[in-house]
């Protein structure tokens, strides 16, 4: 079975929520189109207590940038987490 492919116009995040062991951020959004429920996980595998949080947001932007469009989900949102 093939995964359809990833739809920016027909996505809407819904909430976030922050894993510790192992560090990741999940993003879970809906796809309205067909009506279900997904999460993203976001590997943040540098991210260490002395960790400079800008550096590590900026390229999670960049390597996620399918679903983390700045427009829609500021990175201000993500880094209050």
């Amino acid at each position: 079975m093939s995964k359809k492919p990833f739809n920016p116009n027909d996505f809407q995040p819904k909430r976030f929520g922050l894993r510790y062991n192992p560090p990741q951020i999940v993003l879970e959004y809906t796809v309205p189109s067909n009506n279900k429920m997904y999460h993203h996980k976001i590997k943040l595998p540098k991210l260490k207590v002395d960790s400079n949080l800008q550096e590590i947001i900026k390229e999670v932007y960049e390597k996620h940038s399918t679903y983390l469009d700045p427009n829609h989900i500021p990175q201000t949102q993500v880094l209050s987490m």
